[in-house]
């Protein structure tokens, strides 16, 4: 989408100038373009995620294990091509190690909330990281 209203800005001819003068001043590996962001996102997202919980027919449903399922499950989405994108193994170990870092780095011994028992600042920045997670992906 930040690609998209640039070039909506900017033109299709200046918008292709400057990427291509990133490019060639900043040249990075495909891992720090294509894996590092989503192992990004499930870090953060499993800390913000790691003091809630849903309830679904009766059971608590801790939501730290949730940014992993996720990016795992549009991994093999992509795999079988039921949405856009390339599946990539580097993509999956890069998401098990953020979140694995993550999941070490939370207190264990914290209570835990239900997510939709209030809409603070935490709980909104919570169900705001994954829709943003959500329209990145769908769009």
């Amino acid at each position: 989408m930040v690609n998209q209203g640039a070039i909506l800005l900017l033109g299709d001819a200046v918008y292709t100038r400057l990427k291509s003068g990133v490019n060639m001043s900043l040249p990075l590996p495909e891992f720090f373009i294509y894996s590092l962001p989503e192992g990004l996102w499930v870090f953060s997202i499993s800390l913000t995620s790691s003091v809630f919980y849903v309830m679904i027919r009766g059971r608590r449903w801790h939501l730290i294990y949730m940014p992993f399922l996720l990016a795992f499950v549009m991994e093999v989405w992509q795999l079988f091509q039921i949405t856009k994108g390339r599946f990539d193994v580097l993509d999956l170990l890069c998401v098990a190690i953020s979140w694995a870092l993550a999941f070490i780095m939370t207190r264990k011994d914290q209570v835990k909330e239900p997510l939709f028992a209030s809409f603070d600042a935490s709980h909104l920045c919570c169900v705001g990281s994954y829709l943003i997670v959500y329209l990145a992906h769908v769009i």
